[in-house]
């Protein structure tokens, strides 16, 4: 059976948690319930989905 993944991109900035790169994101991963399997920050949210796919492609080839 495949597995079900989310890359999630928080929209809003979070400078409160990180000055120079404000936009988080995560790789989720469903197991009986969705569990973080990856996460980090970028500076903007088109470089965040870049930094996401680029660790989701790594997670899944490992």
């Amino acid at each position: 059976m495949d597995n079900d993944y989310l890359i999630n991109i928080s929209m809003t900035k979070h400078e409160h948690d990180n000055e120079t790169e404000p936009y988080f994101w995560s790789i989720l991963k469903y197991y009986d319930s969705w569990c973080n399997v990856g996460c980090g920050w970028a500076k903007t949210p088109e470089d965040a989905f870049f930094e996401a796919s680029k660790y989701f492609k790594s997670y899944i080839e490992s």
